[in-house]
């Protein structure tokens, strides 16, 4: 409560007015109950209102505290109200930023740091979200090869965002139904887009053998091979996985971390490639000094030293659960992790994840997806949301 009442102090009574009335808002307004992932209350089922987040907490509209292991979807890698971030965004807003209706030099500013970080990106494009992202990567690969198709699969991030008729989203790790569908579409894929680690099947395992029977046939049949590191970029690891792991790509789509926490989107590639298709770019609103100014405040953070210390924090929350029980285990790529049950994986996860929240833990809501760490979780919190999940299993 110190922080909300040290926030209100100095406001307008218009502005008191307009923040107050929002508690009472009904989210019925909103179709699907809001945007994004919705987290609802398992006792009453409606969507919760969330009003701030400082360090690794968030607190909703009853003045409930969670420490917060969701992170806008591991978007937050800084925590909520990080300084940096704080002190980037109100400089752009103070010289009148939020948006110049053409070219900032924070779009360069930030296009020059994440190649600096994925050097095999030649030139990367922005967009103003990640969706946005993943469709433009998708059109442009029909545009460069003349074909229609794209290839996604059931375990990635990305298939979430491609639906239209000419995407055909197929079962990761199914070399079977792969080869089938390949053999007799042959010459109508455009593109193929993979994660390269799957953050949308519950265990961010990769198959590595699938992974390299996609590149072999992208490389075979000259589609274009669109790596998805929404996610994974930058959160399970330095730059992203690609890079890790010198995996080729023809596009790299990027976003979450990138953004600072706010919605940003991009694709990245070689100039030759990116130079002849920026054209058919089709968003039409340029992007906010802000958001860029955040997503670069962000990734100036995101060194060695800083990495390191996620893998630190990783190995505390896991000592604090493993060496406690046998029947439940995390998984970990970075600072992105699964929590792996032996037997009824969906059911119990859900069980557990409302008693988590019940004691003030917010996880990730769905099995499938990883939930993640912070700069800002201390060792207290990883210590109690351990101690936390053993005693709830």
């Amino acid at each position: 409560m110190g922080r909300e009442k040290a926030g209100m102090r100095g406001m307008s009574k218009n502005k008191k007015l307009i923040y107050n009335d929002f508690k009472n808002w009904p989210s019925e307004d909103l179709a699907g109950g809001g945007s994004g992932v919705v987290i609802s209350s398992p006792k009453t089922g409606k969507p919760i209102i969330f009003k701030y987040g400082a360090a690794a907490k968030i607190v909703d509209f009853e003045n409930n505290q969670y420490l917060d292991y969701f992170l806008c979807d591991s978007a937050l890698i800084l925590g909520h109200g990080h300084k940096n971030i704080l002190t980037a965004t109100k400089v752009a807003i103070e010289r009148g930023g939020i948006n110049f209706g053409g070219l900032s030099r924070d779009e360069a500013a930030l296009a020059h740091e994440l190649k600096g970080k994925i050097p095999s990106v030649e030139k990367f494009s922005f967009f103003a979200s990640e969706g946005e992202a993943l469709q433009t990567a998708a059109q442009w690969a029909r545009l460069s090869t003349g074909r229609k198709m794209c290839v996604t699969f059931d375990s990635c991030y990305g298939s979430r965002f491609l639906t239209d008729s000419a995407v055909v989203n197929l079962p990761y790790g199914d070399f079977a139904a792969f080869k089938h569908f390949t053999d007799e579409h042959r010459q109508e894929i455009a593109g193929i887009i993979i994660e390269p680690i799957p953050t949308y099947r519950g265990d961010l395992k990769a198959d590595d053998a699938f992974l390299k029977m996609t590149i072999q046939f992208a490389k075979n049949c000259s589609a274009l091979l669109i790596a998805d590191e929404i996610t994974t970029g930058f959160r399970a690891g330095p730059g992203s996985v690609c890079q890790q792991f010198n995996l080729p790509f023809d596009l790299i789509c990027l976003g979450h971390v990138i953004g600072g926490g706010f919605s940003l989107g991009a694709v990245g590639g070689k100039m030759s490639l990116m130079d002849s298709m920026v054209k058919y770019r089709t968003n039409t609103m340029p992007l906010s000094p802000v958001i860029l100014r955040s997503g670069l405040a962000s990734l100036k953070l995101l060194d060695r030293r800083f990495y390191k210390s996620l893998d630190d924090k990783v190995a505390i929350l896991r000592d604090s659960i493993e060496r406690k029980m046998v029947d439940l285990r995390l998984t970990c790529q970075g600072s992105l992790l699964n929590v792996i049950l032996q037997i009824n994986q969906e059911e119990k996860y859900q069980i557990i994840w409302q008693k988590l929240f019940n004691q003030g833990i917010l996880f990730q809501p769905d099995y499938r997806r990883p939930f993640s760490i912070s700069a800002l979780h201390t060792k207290k919190d990883l210590i109690k949301a351990g101690e936390i999940l053993v005693s709830v299993f």
